[in-house]
């Protein structure tokens, strides 16, 4: 649109502010009976998982710990194996009687992973979760997490989790890297090789986060799910190596299992099935590939990787939406 003598007139664009809730009891009365109901249910507990980055399966709410109760009890499944997760939730300042809490239901619960939810963390706080992860092996983390209440004009409100502190995965590589055998340093020097070849793969970044390194013969790629996620794997002794989906929930894995043929040609490759876990479902593919001796060829294997995963993660999706939808609808 062109105004006097040529000039352009632009259209005046109406933008809204970003309010914050203030009082988060105006959204949850009350903690027991509205708010971790409301955490409780998968889709807002999947929305912390991607917070903390991790997959949260609920167990219990108000699971009992002696005279007390944690407020969530749930599991978490890693490159370690499942472990068990408690969640305080504060809609307070933090303070040092729930600081207590955390710890008396972590020990009673012999949990791992300790999540604490507050409306606002003092520094003092802040300090003693940081404290806890420094002094703590690899096994166990604590995350301390403030809930944000947002709200755009007259719109429904909507939640954010903002993670103020949580493990230094670096810092606990360091220390217990020492005394690696031959093969577990080999496996650590590739995964570190593959994390700085994705640093250009601009495309594989639009699907997943570029993942923490460990001596171990899988990588697992975050992407944001509950319910799954892709692995990229290695075997030094069978001179193989692979991607894999790793499935949390077995009504998921059967409904994969039931579209076998489907998600194969989707994928272009027959795959591998592996559903006699407990927690853990596995679907791979392998091709050959013999990282020892000489890295020239490990970019190639890099490469298949980076063809392979996507390839899982997108087909994983669609069948999940379809598999969450036909669930709603029973």
């Amino acid at each position: 649109m062109h105004g006097i003598n040529g000039m352009t007139k632009h259209t005046k664009i109406e933008l809204d502010q970003i309010e914050m809730v203030d009082d988060l009891r105006t959204i949850w009365p009350d903690e027991a009976r509205n708010f971790t109901p409301w955490l409780s249910e998968s889709e807002n507990l999947e929305q912390l998982g991607e917070a903390i980055g991790r997959n949260l399966q609920l167990s219990e709410t108000e699971s009992s710990v002696g005279a007390f109760s944690v407020d969530i009890l749930a599991t978490t499944e890693d490159d370690d194996g499942v472990k068990t997760v408690i969640i305080e939730n504060q809609l307070t300042e933090t303070n040092h009687d729930h600081l207590g809490k955390l710890i008396t239901y972590a020990a009673g619960k012999k949990a791992q992973i300790i999540v604490w939810i507050v409306e606002e963390a003092r520094n003092e706080h802040q300090q003693a979760i940081q404290w806890l992860n420094e002094h703590t092996d690899e096994d166990m983390g604590f995350y301390l997490v403030q809930i944000k209440v947002l709200r755009i004009g007259q719109s429904r409100p909507a939640v954010k989790f903002e993670l103020i502190e949580k493990p230094n995965e670096w810092e606990r590589k360091m220390r217990s890297n020492k005394n690696l055998t031959e093969t577990k340093a080999l496996q650590l020097r590739y995964w570190d090789a593959f994390v700085e070849y994705l640093q250009n793969q601009e495309e594989f970044k639009k699907y997943f986060r570029i993942p923490e390194t460990k001596p171990q013969h899988w990588l697992t790629l975050r992407a944001g799910s509950a319910s799954f996620a892709v692995g990229c794997l290695v075997n030094t002794q069978r001179k193989v190596i692979g991607t894999e989906l790793t499935v949390w929930n077995r009504d998921f894995y059967d409904y994969l299992s039931a579209h076998k043929q489907d998600f194969e040609r989707e994928i272009g490759h027959e795959l591998i099935w592996h559903g006699e876990g407990k927690h853990t479902l596995r679907i791979y593919v392998e091709t050959p590939g013999n990282i020892k001796g000489t890295e020239k060829g490990w970019n190639e294997f890099f490469s298949w990787y980076c063809e392979m995963a996507p390839k899982f993660l997108i087909s994983a999706r669609k069948y999940l939406e379809t598999f969450n939808q036909n669930n709603r609808k029973r």
